[in-house]
């Protein structure tokens, strides 16, 4: 068979106009024959799923949910939980102050643990939590202001001469 005889035949799938190719079959049909066993084979309509998840009507990545909630149960083992509540405050003072009061208390590895923790000095278990902190004492006064200890159970933000002189009184005798 010469390629100019090739060209004039036509599809053995009844309704196929397109030139042969290969098994009396245009390219299409020899390529579904191939692949699924079967020239007439159709695919069947791709169904645009939404995320499981209430109230979210993305389509799914895997395992029923969107591609964010997917994410949150792959992390979390829970597609409806968050691992940390995002309060926007990330790198500023209070957060500072917060972490910083955190490793002196907890870090023994930290330079000023042994004034802080190796003397005994814990944190408070509702200060565990940014927002529990932040809500107790608000946002910092002035950016020369830190957190100053009255006594082992208050908290101020003071001056640094404030915080020299009840360091100094606490040291005396």
């Amino acid at each position: 068979m010469t390629n100019a005889r090739k060209q004039t035949e036509e599809c053995n799938i009844v309704g196929c106009s397109n030139p042969v190719g290969k098994r009396q079959l245009c390219n299409m049909h020899y390529l579904r024959w191939y692949r699924h066993g079967n020239a007439n084979y159709i695919q069947p309509p791709i169904v645009k799923k939404i995320c499981i998840v209430e109230e979210c009507a993305e389509k799914t990545v895997g395992r029923g949910y969107c591609d964010m909630h997917y994410r949150r149960f792959r992390r979390n083992g829970d597609a409806n939980t968050t691992r940390f509540i995002h309060h926007g405050m990330s790198g500023s003072r209070e957060v500072r102050s917060w972490v910083g009061m955190h490793q002196r208390c907890n870090n023994p590895n930290n330079p000023r643990y042994a004034g802080y923790g190796g003397r005994g000095i814990k944190v408070c278990e509702g200060w565990n939590r940014f927002e529990n902190f932040y809500a107790d004492m608000g946002p910092s006064p002035s950016p020369k202001h830190s957190i100053d200890r009255i006594n082992n159970d208050s908290f101020r933000y003071g001056w640094p001469i404030e915080r020299a002189l009840s360091e100094a009184i606490r040291r005396w005798p």
